[in-house]
């Protein structure tokens, strides 16, 4: 019986993560052994054309947009995808924000926006399928989820 394998990215746009995925997902993964699903938070970019065709794709739907946080939409996708959807749940991102807003020094402005990151993962919606192996292929966001 084959495994499933999970692997969670972002987007296929045409940079190193993806040229490096694209490499091992064409010669690393036994597709014999492995039954994979590549989950990515929006399902574009330059180099989605070249996902084997052994993979299945998913993407995240609208919450993908949290992997996409920056410091330039990141109080209105809090809004959007936190307070608007969930109010008394997005009350636990208010001291992080509050710590980001009026910290001094990089480390504590740092440490509150991987706050907020954690927070917002709790917002993400569960997978329903089981697998046996997961690969966060692209950094430090993909594994948090």
């Amino acid at each position: 019986m084959k495994k499933r394998m999970l692997i969670i990215g972002i987007t296929m746009a045409a940079a190193g993560s993806e040229k490096s995925f694209l490499s091992f997902a064409s010669h690393a993964i036994d597709y014999g052994r492995y039954d994979v699903d590549l989950l990515l938070a929006k399902r574009e970019g330059d180099f989605l054309e070249r996902i084997p065709k052994e993979i299945r794709v998913l993407d995240m739907g609208e919450m993908g947009d949290i992997f996409l946080l920056d410091r330039k939409n990141a109080y209105s996708l809090i809004l959007k995808y936190g307070f608007f959807k969930n109010p008394v749940r997005t009350l636990s991102l208010f001291p992080y924000i509050l710590r980001r807003l009026f910290s001094t020094t990089l480390e504590e402005k740092t440490f509150a926006a991987h706050r907020i990151w954690m927070c917002l993962m709790e917002f993400m919606p569960k997978l329903e399928d089981h697998y046996d192996v997961a690969l966060a292929y692209w950094g430090d966001r993909t594994m948090f989820y």
